[in-house]
């Protein structure tokens, strides 16, 4: 679990910088609608955003799929199988809520002529931590696995 909390830190804090550098000075694009034509306005934001909700949805290679992969086999594992087919339809169901996000960025078309505000140093940085980290633990997730394994047993002794 605390493996999985992990990555879900990465993911949702870049999800959600990426949602306030769109929303706006007046939080004006708060919708669904406010991430139409987003990657041919800021194809860098798009991209990250598309990571983040591709992780959040458990697609293979990002800190979610390995994160929910372990999570799942630890609960097989204790014979909690009415649990996993409980947790496997709300991920199934969530892959349709994140990939609309996805969808709105590539394949609809901007029709305001608002301008996003630019992206701070500092903003791009912590984004770039945060795709470095969605990728990397769910890659490699063995090290980020082993500094769970020690925190919990430093726990019990």
């Amino acid at each position: 679990m605390l493996f999985y909390l992990l990555g879900y830190l990465f993911m949702n804090v870049g999800a959600f910088t990426v949602v306030q550098l769109l929303e706006g000075k007046n939080e004006t694009r708060l919708g669904l609608d406010s991430y139409a034509g987003l990657a041919k306005k800021h194809p860098a934001l798009s991209m990250a955003m598309a990571l983040f909700m591709f992780a959040l949805a458990g697609f293979p290679l990002t800190a979610g799929f390995t994160g929910k992969f372990y999570i799942f086999s630890s609960a097989v594992n204790e014979g909690f199988i009415w649990l996993i087919i409980i947790a496997v339809l709300n991920s199934l169901i969530s892959v349709y809520y994140y990939l609309r996000v996805i969808v709105n960025m590539y394949m609809k078309q901007d029709e305001s002529d608002d301008d996003f505000v630019p992206v701070s140093n500092s903003a791009g940085l912590g984004l770039l931590i945060c795709v470095y980290a969605v990728i990397h633990i769910g890659i490699f997730p063995s090290s980020f696995i082993k500094m769970a394994e020690n925190a919990v047993s430093s726990l019990f002794k």
